[in-house]
């Protein structure tokens, strides 16, 4: 019998490529199609969550989320506004847990978790994902589950179980809980070049959650339906070979397209679903423009439930967006200022090897011309911030009772 189990986790979060909505099951978070997504780097984006379970004659559970602190009954699945984690999903994850363990008490610990964002909670990254992911292999390693880590994450947030691993990931949906499982395609040295940036446009609360937009799409869209017939016959397939081929112009054209018929299906939705914004909107147009002056694409957009915007862009055309980027929208400020990123030697290295001068004459003139096309005071409040991430890799796990790198005290 242990008297304390201690274990964190860090994970990312993840963007979907190939994106998933509509639930075939709510309860279980059953897909109605699968999705692609890819992990971002956790040294700038990641939830990091400490559990520790004790052996005492207290069963309270006891969870601090970025400070605030929230302690409960077991199997207390009231619910009140001051909740800072959804209790049903958790016991769902604790349950299934404790019935498939390697301890022989598992009933018997006290449960204390910490967890907190090294990012702005509202920068419009849902933090979902990382958290339940770290949440999910927390309860793994302390308990010794015997199960799928992914399905387990995947219980307390669908898009969770594409964080459990680096890299590229799928997600595919099943007739069951114990199928619907994510798995790693391809590893984050893959495909080196690959550059995300998130552009955050609004950092405010949207008003339709993706859990209640989800509903009202399955219930009342017709195009979802065609949607989740393409994106299981033709799109999954197609993103996992671009990928692996390392075709950037039909890997952005498809990331392209799968954002856009998403957001037809929402607007299809009764009544309709407007999670991008005008904003969005101008990135869109901005993005179209650059990529028409080339015969292939260099950039490429995504927007998921919301109005903030996520681009995909190799290294060797970094240095023409970031261009772009600074005399369009932050002509009136300072580049560096508004980058976001904890960790501040990526945030130093990622401006410092900007080189504008490695544009030659002839590029410049064309990208000049389009800034012209865009410029105006009215564009410097488009984009309050942007975050910059290469692929990310594997979930950090630390060894069981490291308390140095933990969110807990010393007096544990």
């Amino acid at each position: 019998m242990t008297d304390k189990i201690l274990v964190t986790c860090e994970c990312a979060p993840n963007i979907a490529l190939i994106k998933y909505w509509g639930k075939l099951n709510e309860e279980l978070i059953i897909p109605l199609n699968g999705s692609i997504s890819i992990t971002l780097d956790r040294d700038v984006l990641s939830s990091k969550t400490s559990l520790i379970l004790l052996k005492t004659n207290n069963r309270n559970i006891q969870i601090t989320l970025n400070n605030k602190t929230q302690v409960f009954n077991e199997g207390d699945l009231s619910k009140n506004s001051n909740d800072i984690i959804n209790k049903k999903r958790f016991f769902t994850m604790l349950n299934k847990v404790r019935q498939n363990c390697i301890l022989s008490d598992p009933f018997e610990y006290e449960i204390k978790i910490k967890s907190s964002n090294n990012f702005p909670t509202a920068c419009g990254l849902a933090s979902s994902a990382s958290g339940f992911a770290a949440l999910a292999h927390c309860l793994s390693k302390a308990y010794g589950y015997k199960g799928d880590v992914s399905e387990l994450a995947r219980l307390g947030s669908g898009s969770a179980c594409r964080s459990c691993f680096g890299g590229f990931v799928k997600w595919t949906t099943g007739e069951n809980s114990f199928d619907s499982l994510a798995s790693r395609l391809f590893p984050s040295n893959h495909w080196e070049e690959m550059n995300i940036i998130a552009l955050i446009l609004e950092d405010g609360k949207k008003s339709v959650s993706s859990t209640h937009g989800m509903k009202e799409s399955v219930q009342t869209s017709d195009l979802l339906k065609e949607r989740v017939k393409i994106v299981e016959n033709e799109r999954l397939l197609n993103m996992e070979n671009f990928v692996r081929e390392k075709n950037f112009d039909e890997f952005a054209r498809l990331v392209v397209q799968d954002s856009n018929t998403f957001h037809a299906v929402c607007l299809d939705t009764y009544p309709p679903l407007f999670y991008m914004n005008d904003k969005s909107k101008e990135i869109v147009k901005f993005v179209h423009e650059y990529n028409n002056l080339d015969s292939s694409l260099k950039l490429a957009y995504s927007f998921d439930a919301g109005p903030n915007c996520f681009l995909f862009v190799l290294d060797q055309h970094l240095n023409e967006l970031l261009f772009l980027l600074r005399n369009i929208y932050f002509r009136n400020f300072d580049l560096k200022d508004k980058v976001v990123s904890n960790n501040l030697s990526k945030k130093e290295n990622f401006i410092n090897g900007l080189s504008y001068e490695s544009i030659d004459s002839e590029r410049r003139v064309d990208l000049e011309n389009l800034v012209k096309k865009f410029e105006s005071d009215e564009k410097q409040s488009t984009i309050k911030y942007f975050i910059h991430s290469k692929v990310g890799s594997e979930p950090l796990i630390y060894e069981t009772n490291d308390l140095e790198n933990s969110l807990f005290d010393s007096e544990y």
